[in-house]
């Protein structure tokens, strides 16, 4: 991705991590020919343009999730009540760090959004303002 930022290539930046960290990832059974079809929909999608906007950020965000690593102890004294979102549909890697942050939040709770995947501000936004407004009333 440094390199790609080098060469001014942004499009190269966002379709790695779209399709090469976000998708593979939280999809783990994608086969590897599905990547055409995949970079194909996601450039069609509003998500790919704000993406593109704050590609040049992604290189030193991809830096720090490389040198994360999450604590659960750092969070036993966190009280602030939080509600995590989580679509139905995602993928047992996202519910699984989904799972590990209420765990380790005391006053945590996951609210499921139905039908939902990853992108649900983006593919259902009515249900996620919804959800969101709730969860703060």
């Amino acid at each position: 991705m440094h390199a790609s930022l080098a060469a001014g290539d942004l499009d190269s930046i966002v379709a790695t991590v779209l399709v090469d960290v976000v998708v593979s990832t939280t999809n783990p059974g994608i086969l590897p020919n599905a990547r055409p079809h995949v970079l194909a929909g996601l450039r069609e999608s509003l998500f790919w343009a704000g993406a593109l906007r704050n590609a040049r950020a992604i290189p030193a965000e991809a830096d720090s999730y490389a040198t994360y690593h999450f604590d659960p102890v750092e969070f036993r004294d966190f009280r602030t009540p939080t509600v995590l979102l989580l679509g139905s549909t995602s993928g047992p890697v996202v519910q699984g760090w989904v799972q590990d942050l209420q765990a380790a939040l005391p006053s945590s709770r996951i609210v499921l959004l139905e039908g939902q995947g990853h992108g649900a501000m983006h593919e259902a936004p009515e249900l996620f303002v919804r959800t969101v407004q709730g969860a703060l009333e």
